[in-house]
């Protein structure tokens, strides 16, 4: 009997969830991609972080990541090569919203939408929102 999939956290939910090819080639399917899988895109391809921090913010094992990745971008390689819709939906996620880096070293923060605090590893006060391959930094009381 196979383990029961952990639940994955993701620090964003993509506004857009339907994507379709400019021209409409009759496909009549549909390639689904998870929300931990878009976050895992994101995180590694767009965020342009290595998979062990990727595995960290969505604490699962690197092990774990890599398939997902590799899923993933097989999914969106399908779509992109033969013009098939994709469609964002479903998985097992947490979403854990605000999250970033601290500035002086690789510990995590994550935000509530009152208060910003640092991991209890890390001393330093100025954090970092990732937000692409632009940083905003602010610091927190």
């Amino acid at each position: 009997m196979p383990r029961p999939t952990k639940t994955r956290h993701i620090g964003h939910i993509p506004d857009n969830k339907e994507f379709y090819p400019k021209q409409n080639l009759g496909h009549n399917r549909c390639i689904e991609l998870s929300y931990e899988e878009v976050e895992a895109i994101r995180l590694a391809d767009y965020e342009g972080l290595d998979q062990l921090e990727c595995a960290e913010l969505m604490r699962v094992s690197r092990g774990t990541l890599q398939r997902i990745l590799k899923e993933s971008r097989r999914k969106v390689a399908e779509a992109i090569a033969y013009g098939i819709p994709i469609t964002i939906k479903g998985g097992h996620y947490y979403l854990e919203p605000h999250r970033g880096r601290c500035r002086k070293g690789s510990h995590g923060w994550s935000e509530t939408a009152e208060r910003a605090s640092a991991s209890t590893d890390c001393t330093s006060r100025q954090l970092r929102k990732r937000h692409g391959r632009n940083r905003q930094s602010r610091e927190i009381n």
